[in-house]
């Protein structure tokens, strides 16, 4: 078949320009065959409005139900159609022509001119995609027809996804959260996303597109923000499966004077295994280490470690609804939250049930604020149902989770190991409020219980 066109004519309405082209009998003939319709006319509009072309296709049959055939015949191939009158239908939207014209007609049908504007406008354009992109990543690269670049405020890079089908951004989509990223998806059947988060824009760019080909104003203000700790990709599906993210949790959340990203300590040993831990996960400028300077006499320096940047934001969203998380954490991360937990604001010690009988007993506590009921409720639950006997304690405005039995001391530290206040080691006292003489009872009454099996 070849392309060609046996009537045209040109009008101008309302200021835009439109050249109406017919299509030669014999692609008229194959279009009807392939929808099992009798087509009247098939015709295109070649429309330009303020220096923009567009073509509309139109369907012309004589008799309604063979209008309705076609209507359903387009639908099923992907194609929405309008009616514009009682004897034709219009396709109009730059996807359905698209698709009507590669999947039905035929590029090479086309009239001259047609063919000349659906070259210029809807062939896909080149896109600026790395021949070396990430394979979990391939699948959006064969959907996209479009991407756009936008530069926010001067600054905040962006970036407007436009993909085959509607469903095939509703798939992008679904992709895009899996690797957790956050896509903003159009309304109803829009065919585009938007990826607005600095590190999404990051993945995108660096597993995704070619870097040399993006715009220059684009590539400016995108190598600048990229600086920011808020650009950094943090996989968290993976670090909140790993045991050193819990500990972490647990030393924030006993600590509870500062905001949820930081901790803070008077210890040099906790202070140092927080920033190990961290260190540990996020990259290592995200985690920033402060001292304070108390010139009291007998006061020690405060040190603050704080994560910064998307990492922090990711130990803060956590660690504020951990509470809601306990009871599904694997053991291991359990323990690793309770050490934690412990090491910030907990503590040992010895006791004796009269004045008279002189037999000690342990005493561990762990303090909680007075909002963190809800935790202190769940930790020793979930203690309980690890064979610790535990409860919950209101001391003054605090939550105490106390563990008293000479059997729930053993098996507590069997699990807890901490750096600080372990009846393992005397040493670990020190620095502490805990008196040495205090600390040999301890460690002695842990040895004798450990010794026993």
């Amino acid at each position: 078949m070849s392309g060609g066109c046996s009537t045209s004519c040109e009008s101008r309405i309302g200021g835009a320009r439109r050249c109406v082209k017919h299509c030669e009998e014999d692609v008229l003939r194959a279009v009807s065959a392939k929808l099992g319709a009798r087509i009247a006319a098939l015709y295109f509009r070649v429309k330009s409005l303020h220096g923009y072309s567009y073509i509309e296709v139109v369907f012309r049959c004589s008799e309604p139900v063979e209008l309705r055939r076609v209507a359903e015949k387009l639908s099923e191939i992907g194609v929405r159609s309008e009616l514009e009158s009682r004897s034709s239908l219009v396709v109009r939207r730059l996807h359905d022509v698209r698709v009507l014209v590669e999947k039905l007609i035929g590029v090479d049908c086309l009239p001259p001119d047609v063919r000349a504007c659906y070259e210029a406008r809807y062939r896909g354009r080149s896109l600026p995609v790395s021949e070396e992109l990430a394979p979990e990543l391939k699948p959006l690269a064969e959907w996209l027809t479009n991407i756009g670049f936008r530069v926010v405020a001067g600054k905040y890079p962006q970036l407007r996804l436009t993909f085959t089908c509607p469903e095939m951004a509703r798939e992008a989509a679904r992709l895009l959260r899996s690797l957790g990223c956050s896509p903003v998806e159009g309304s109803g059947r829009s065919r585009t996303i938007g990826v607005y988060r600095l590190r999404d824009v990051k993945l995108i760019v660096e597993k995704l597109l070619d870097a040399d080909k993006l715009p220059s104003s684009f590539l400016e203000a995108y190598s600048k923000a990229v600086k920011s700790l808020h650009a950094v990709y943090v996989d968290e599906r993976r670090i909140v499966r790993r045991p050193e993210f819990w500990r972490i949790v647990g030393l924030v959340l006993g600590d509870n004077d500062t905001g949820l990203n930081s901790f803070s300590n008077t210890d040099r040993r906790l202070v140092e295994l927080f920033v190990k831990k961290a260190a540990s996960l996020f990259p290592q400028e995200s985690v920033r280490v402060s001292r304070k300077v108390d010139r009291r006499r007998g006061r020690k320096p405060l040190w603050r470690v704080t994560v910064r940047g998307e990492p922090g934001r990711l130990l803060a969203r956590i660690a504020e609804k951990a509470h809601t998380l306990v009871r599904e954490l694997d053991p291991e991360n359990f323990w690793q939250l309770v050490t934690g937990l412990y090491e910030a604001d907990g503590s040992v010690s010895v006791r004796y049930p009269s004045a008279t009988y002189r037999v000690p007993y342990p005493d561990v506590s762990i303090k909680l604020s007075g909002d963190q009921k809800a935790l202190a409720s769940v930790i020793a639950e979930r203690l309980l149902a690890e064979g610790v006997d535990a409860r919950v304690k209101l001391h003054s405005s605090c939550y105490e989770v106390r563990v008293t039995s000479k059997n729930g001391f053993k098996k507590f530290f069997s699990r807890v190991k901490p750096v600080v206040k372990n009846p393992r080691d005397p040493r670990s006292f020190e620095g502490t409020r805990t008196k040495p003489e205090t600390a040999v009872l301890i460690t002695t009454l842990f040895k004798e219980l450990a010794c026993e099996g």
